[in-house]
């Protein structure tokens, strides 16, 4: 089979050196041509033809394998120098997982142990102490964090109080100073008024000090004209003698009388009386009555000058009032000047004070970050300091809790047990022996014959088609003719042979594993398997056998679809306008014209006295078989007869023969 893939695989190389071979012959084979093909044609069997048919189709790839086990364990430990005390096994015995193979001496690990468990115990004890101090040392920080975080936030809220009631008392400065502008600018515009009624007053004053004194000459005449009627009035009343007086004219008479001037001199004096004392108190009567008028008129003017005189004392009383109520409005309102700038300096006072107020407060929220800052980095370097005391606490031991788990694994290695069930195939030790593990050997070797598989290597060419899960045929030679069910379950990613340049074989192969899925009580390690692993299969398809299907010059496929049986037909060669040739020489060029009888060309083309003719349909290839391969094609139906070309024992076709003698003489 593989000589066969291989002269497929290689055809053409396969031809170019028969070609050679043909050639190193001679052109002298060629001068009894005609002869020579009358004999090939004789020794061409009549040509095999095959029937189109549908058939269930299987590609496959064949190996050879080993059988195996599925499971197998070499058992082995980490000790070195130790004494095998017991062996409980020997090869062939069936052993179960936990069962004891052997019992190395621990005597000494023991002893180690011990060593390594008192070590352990100081350093943690040593470790528990660090990590206390260092608890410690983290609550003593949390705890002075947390009163000196609550005083900070204590002193922080104080200051911010402070600053509250500096605001407050800023406030309320500005409002006694913003009241004490109100009221110095009020008492300033009553000041401004009292001024301008102190002018009008001075002004009023002025004016009646003015009148008074144009009045002040005709007031000084009624006192005058008062002592001279009173004269007057005595004047007359000495003229009246007394035995002729009516009436007493002192008692009458006065210049403020209003009935001086109904007066007649009968009022005074008697009628008998002389009448020069008549006409001189008559005289008197009048120039009283004169007096009068002109008193009553001096009276008049006094009255005016009184009245003028009394409105300059009133304005002089009223100017001095208004002086006085100037004086008061300018003290009042210079006072409350001097209370407006009091308190603008209490708020300007207060304005600072708050703002000192605000800075300490700022300087305690400042002081309060430090505070919670410094006191969170203590506290994080005391629980980093706990980190590190309870890292050192998980490290400092593990070197020994490493040693002290290693010599217990050791101890416990010491009691070597069997890790699966199988058999007990191999067994290097006995009792007294000395085992080392840096000798590379196995104490035994155990494998499970409760399950198989195969191992096999894989050509090359055929690696690519093999994939995990495919379905696999198994024969052995120990069960005959049994096929056997199994899957690929594994495909190695490196080649096993060939892939080393130190290697003399040019063969690269990969390892496959295969599993034995059907139970079969006849199967043994290291039996030889046969594989046959399923690439594709088909069910109904139009196959042909695969000799049948060829290859055209262009890469495509073809088969030549049988027409019916031909005669044998021969035809002298005619030559026209030449003289006839004989030896060598004529056989060379009437191969290098073509002359050619029908027998040589029947030789040629592989035909003999029953060849049959043929007419080449294009196909497509599909899947193959050992023997058969699929065709597809709408010109290829069922029953259909191909023709199969007659191949020679070396895989060269007759018809390939005889056309490569033709050429020769045309080189």
């Amino acid at each position: 089979m593989k000589v066969k893939e291989f002269l497929k695989k290689h055809k053409k190389w396969c031809l170019a050196v028969l070609v050679m071979a043909v050639i190193l012959a001679g052109a002298g084979s060629f001068v009894s041509r005609a002869k020579k093909a009358k004999e090939m044609l004789a020794m061409v069997p009549a040509q095999e033809t095959a029937e189109v048919e549908r058939r269930s189709l299987i590609e496959s790839v064949s190996a050879t394998g080993t059988v195996v086990s599925a499971q197998s364990k070499s058992i082995s430990v980490a000790l070195s120098n130790v004494e095998v005390k017991e062996v409980h096994v020997k090869v062939g015995d069936s052993v179960e997982a936990g069962d004891v193979i052997c019992v190395l001496d621990s005597a000494d690990l023991e002893e180690d142990l011990a060593d390594a468990k008192t070590t352990l115990n100081a350093t943690n004890g040593k470790t528990a102490v660090d990590v206390a101090s260092a608890e410690r040392g983290l609550s003593e920080a949390e705890t002075a964090r947390d009163i000196e975080t609550s005083r900070a936030y204590e002193d922080e809220d104080e200051a911010y109080n402070d600053y509250l009631r500096s605001k407050t008392d800023e406030e309320e400065a500005e409002n006694d100073y913003l009241e004490a502008q109100e009221a110095a600018v009020i008492k300033n515009g009553e000041w401004e008024a009292a001024k301008e009624r102190l002018e009008d007053a001075e002004d009023d004053m002025e004016d009646a000090k003015e009148e008074m004194e144009q009045l002040s000459a005709a007031a000084g005449k009624a006192s005058g004209y008062v002592s001279e009627f009173a004269s007057t009035v005595d004047m007359l009343a000495g003229t009246i003698p007394e035995d002729k007086k009516v009436k007493d004219a002192k008692s009458f008479l006065y210049i403020g009388n209003e009935e001086l001037s109904s007066y007649t001199v009968s009022d005074f004096v008697k009628d008998d009386a002389d009448e020069s004392v008549k006409t001189q108190v008559d005289a008197y009567l009048g120039t009283l009555k004169g007096l009068q008028s002109s008193y009553r008129t001096a009276q008049k003017d006094q009255e005016a000058y009184e009245a003028a005189s009394a409105k300059y004392q009133q304005a002089q009383a009223d100017y001095q009032e208004a002086q006085q109520e100037a004086s008061t409005w300018e003290s009042k309102y210079n006072s409350a000047k001097n209370s407006e700038n009091s308190y603008e300096n209490a708020y300007d006072q207060a304005i600072s004070n708050s703002d000192a107020k605000y800075d300490a407060y700022e300087k305690q929220v400042r002081n309060r970050e430090d505070t919670i800052r410094n006191n969170e980095s203590s506290v994080n370097n005391k629980e980093d300091n706990l980190t590190n005391s309870q890292l050192n606490a998980t490290t400092s031991g593990l070197s020994d809790k490493q040693q002290i788990r290693q010599l217990e694994e050791q101890i416990e290695d010491c009691t070597v047990k069997a890790p699966i069930d199988g058999v007990i195939t191999s067994l290097n030790v006995e009792e007294g022996d000395t085992y080392s593990s840096t000798n590379n050997s196995a104490i035994a070797v155990i494998e499970n014959t409760a399950a198989y598989e195969v191992e096999a290597e894989i050509d090359e060419y055929d690696i690519s088609k093999i994939k995990v899960g495919q379905q696999v045929v198994i024969k052995t030679n120990g069960t005959g003719d049994t096929e056997l069910d199994g899957t690929v379950t594994e495909i190695a990613p490196r080649a096993t042979s060939g892939s080393d340049n130190s290697n003399s074989s040019s063969d690269v192969t990969y390892k496959v594993t295969v599993s034995i899925d059907t139970p079969c009580n006849e199967l043994r390690l290291d039996m030889t398997a046969k594989l046959s692993i399923v690439i594709e299969s088909k069910d109904n398809v139009l196959t042909v056998p695969y000799d049948a299907v060829q290859e055209a010059e262009d890469g495509t496929y073809y088969v030549e679809v049988a027409d019916g049986n031909a005669a044998s037909q021969t035809a002298d060669v005619e030559t026209e306008g030449k003289q006839p040739q004989t030896d060598t020489n004529a056989a060379n060029q009437g191969a290098q014209h073509g002359d050619m009888t029908q027998s040589e060309k029947d030789a040629a083309e592989g035909r003999g006295a029953n060849a049959v003719t043929g007419r080449r349909v294009t196909i497509e290839k599909g899947i193959e078989s050992d023997y058969y391969i699929e065709i597809i094609s709408d010109e290829i139906t069922e029953g259909m007869q191909v023709i199969v070309p007659v191949s020679d024992d070396n895989g060269m076709d007759f018809k390939g023969m005889v056309g490569m003698q033709g050429p020769m003489g045309g080189f």
